[in-house]
């Protein structure tokens, strides 16, 4: 019966996003034949992980819960699913594991293709088979890495990626790939100087690739953005090359930003720039249950309220409107934002609490949509400045 209720659920089955709260398991799939591979799983609280293993031909074979780290499936089986079931048997996840007939290069492309869809689990399943099919080649290694990455940025996570990355570097020097998963590493631990060095050696290594290249310049730029476009850092210069201050950006283990802390050179009584900073201002993000911001806590280096924004948004799910408050609860002053069809900020207007405008921005777009400038008003239409985009 339970088999029959799981094949039904399996037809109408699509994958749903897994919640922040799941255990990840690994599990080695034994066929009786001596065939073996390892796999990844999520599993939500409260789920339950089951291995349903299938013939050739697509007919299952046989379903079953799987309790520790191991599961036994027939020789004939040519691959199985891992099903994360909640109640009623309701697949929450799946990965497919593959057995026999595939190449590590087929594997590698179903990985790289679990990658571009965000699904890490099955990415991390078919980088592993991978891996143990093809252990000199550095793709494979290259690609866990960044499965390890996708599945929650946490300390064993960044450790495990960091070593795929090595291994593969060690396998072929001139790879890419792997030098740019080691920046990536070494930027989200805030080894930011570390991460220079590395692309450094990078052009080196891999004849001033392009790609290197170019985000070896975003970097001496002052700007240190991780592989997944969140920015970990921006420095700010005065008309020389003198860092004169910096932001650096805090996320949760699911890539959501959680906060940031500003930071400015020491002013030395002489008139110049001292060699240290100091904290200016930080920032708590508190979001709502759609993972959004819904208000932004700025505190003193002293830890006392400097002041708080409230958010709330459109039935598009877009900002609609910032609400400032000083740390009495007093409204101070309020932002609204405008959009195209298409969900694009057109427009930013600032107001004081008694509603008198105070600004306005303007952005502008070219024929692919790309922002390409913005421009900021006085309430009077007066151009006051504006900022241009490549």
């Amino acid at each position: 019966m339970k088999k029959r209720i799981l094949l039904m659920t399996l037809a109408v089955c699509a994958m749903l996003t897994v919640s922040a709260m799941a255990e990840e398991r690994t599990v080695t799939v034994e066929r009786t034949d001596g065939a073996s591979r390892e796999a990844a799983s999520l599993v939500p609280d409260g789920a339950s992980l089951w291995c349903a293993s299938y013939d050739g031909a697509g007919r299952m074979l046989d379903a079953s819960p799987v309790e520790g780290d191991r599961v036994s499936v027939d020789e004939s089986a040519g691959q199985v699913h891992l099903l994360a079931l909640g109640s009623d048997l309701v697949p929450l996840g799946r990965v497919r594991v593959r057995l026999d007939g595939t190449s590590w290069e087929e594997l590698y492309q179903e990985g790289a293709d679990a990658l571009a869809s965000k699904d890490w689990a099955q990415a991390l399943t078919s980088f592993l088979s991978a891996v143990g099919l093809a252990p000199d080649q550095p793709s494979p290694y290259v690609g866990r890495g960044d499965a390890y990455i996708g599945l929650g940025e946490t300390a064993e996570h960044l450790a495990a990626a960091r070593a795929d990355y090595e291994t593969a570097n060690g396998l072929d020097p001139s790879y890419v790939g792997a030098w740019m998963g080691l920046a990536d590493v070494a930027i989200r631990q805030g080894g930011y100087e570390a991460a220079e060095e590395i692309l450094e050696r990078a052009m080196e290594a891999t004849g001033n690739d392009p790609a290197v290249a170019d985000k070896l310049a975003e970097v001496r730029s002052g700007s240190y953005v991780d592989s997944g476009d969140h920015i970990r850092r921006v420095n700010y210069h005065n008309d020389g090359d003198t860092i004169t201050g910096y932001t650096e950006y805090r996320y949760d283990e699911q890539g959501r930003r959680i906060g940031w802390s500003n930071y400015e050179r020491v002013w030395l009584e002489g008139g110049e720039y001292g060699d240290t900073f100091e904290l200016e201002n930080y920032c708590e993000v508190d979001l709502d249950e759609q993972g959004r911001p819904q208000r932004n806590r700025f505190y003193l280096p002293d830890g006392s309220v400097q002041f708080y924004d409230h958010f709330i948004y459109d039935g598009r799910g877009l900002k609609a409107e910032q609400r400032r408050y000083d740390p009495d609860d007093t409204l101070s002053e309020y932002f609204l934002f405008y959009y195209d069809d298409d969900g694009k900020q057109t427009r930013y207007e600032g107001y004081r609490a008694d509603g008198t405008m105070t600004f306005y921005w303007i952005s502008i777009y070219d024929d692919r949509g790309k922002r390409i400038r913005e421009e900021r008003y006085s309430p009077d239409g007066t151009l006051k400045g504006y900022e241009t985009y490549e």
